[in-house]
């Protein structure tokens, strides 16, 4: 088995584990995942036919069983902590600096700019989008692993 078939992340140290430094805009690059569950327990995630989720399950023979696996309520927090100071604010800057007409101080702010910075979120900005995506539809931030089932009913891990 590969390692999308390890197990998903599940304490504080395997999420730190998964930070693999920062990208040439000095915005964090981790592998985890993020998204927001509402209180009904509807998820809200990128489309499950997006052309990235759909290549990855091509490449690896995976049904479109979609599954989430999330971090308990203390560590969610924790790791949460870590990716606003890591991924969120430092791509919010980042943002900024490449496009004058989106301006804000600080997180409190951003969620004027929703329909500007949902654009701004392509697959691969998953901590950010849950961000925009909790301010406009409330809901909780989840942090953890998503994969999908392959025919044999085991699940691939491809994030966290």
């Amino acid at each position: 088995m590969g390692d999308g078939y390890s197990k998903p992340v599940d304490t504080f140290e395997d999420a730190m584990s998964k930070f693999k430094g920062v990208n040439p805009d000095g915005v964090g690059v981790v592998d985890l995942h993020a998204w927001v569950e509402l209180e009904d327990g509807t998820i809200l995630d990128y489309d499950n036919n997006n052309v990235d989720y759909a290549s990855v399950r091509s490449t690896n023979g995976l049904t479109e069983k979609q599954h989430y696996h999330k971090l308990s309520k203390h560590v969610n927090k924790q790791v949460y902590r870590e990716l606003v100071k890591k991924v969120i604010m430092p791509y919010m800057r980042d943002i900024k600096k490449n496009n004058s007409r989106i301006d804000f101080k600080d997180t409190k702010e951003l969620w004027r700019y929703y329909e500007q910075l949902e654009r701004a979120c392509p697959s691969g900005h998953c901590f950010f989008r849950a961000y925009v995506y909790q301010k406009k539809f409330g809901g909780k931030i989840q942090i953890g692993s998503m994969g999908w089932e392959n025919p044999k009913g085991e699940i691939w891990w491809e994030f966290g």
